[in-house]
């Protein structure tokens, strides 16, 4: 009699957690948590350089980028109102970018926005799903300037669309002609 109990908080949980309803994806959530975020925004002469770094495992992906790359050259990051494409890796496809907005609002604070594409074999079908986060930040100055920020509470991103990604096949012959013509 142990299995009712099983059962039942198995249907519960399965009746939480929203799935996508393409025929052969229904493991793919329509929610996922954003993990591991930070952000780094320094001063220009500070010796830490901004970053920025997130992860969503779900999908295997995890995105990071620092301000000063090996060649010296300085990539600004979280500029309110500008997008900064982040390098992403996944476990499970090739590299692929997320996007990370900061927007200032007097009243909230801080609030990031994040998009990535995380991409699924779905029965013989390949899709790729767009998921989009904005959450609040909470930051910590330090006495340098540095400004470090992290999520305020929870990060979850959802689904803002699916794509269909067709077969690359060889191109079809070409079309017949009779003999002579």
């Amino acid at each position: 009699m142990r299995i009712i109990p099983f059962l039942s908080a198995l249907a519960a949980s399965l009746q939480a957690q929203t799935f996508i309803p393409i025929h052969g994806c229904e493991w793919v959530p329509q929610y996922t948590s954003i993990t591991n975020f930070t952000f780094v925004d320094s001063p220009a002469n500070a010796s830490t350089p901004d970053s920025v770094q997130w992860r969503i495992p779900a999908f295997g992906i995890s995105c990071n980028l620092t301000s000063q790359s090996a060649t010296g050259s300085t990539t600004t990051i979280g500029s309110p109102g500008t997008n900064t494409y982040v390098p992403c890796k996944a476990t499970s496809s090739d590299p692929t970018t997320g996007t990370f907005l900061v927007s200032a609002d007097d009243e909230s604070g801080i609030n990031a926005t994040l998009r990535n594409v995380g991409y699924a074999q779905c029965a013989a079908d390949i899709y790729a799903f767009h998921y989009e986060a904005n959450f609040a930040l909470l930051c910590e100055t330090d006495e340098g300037g540095s400004k470090t920020c992290v999520t305020k509470g929870n990060a979850t991103a959802v689904v803002t669309g699916e794509e269909y990604l067709p077969p690359i096949r060889n191109p079809p012959p070409p079309p017949w002609s009779p003999p002579g013509v």
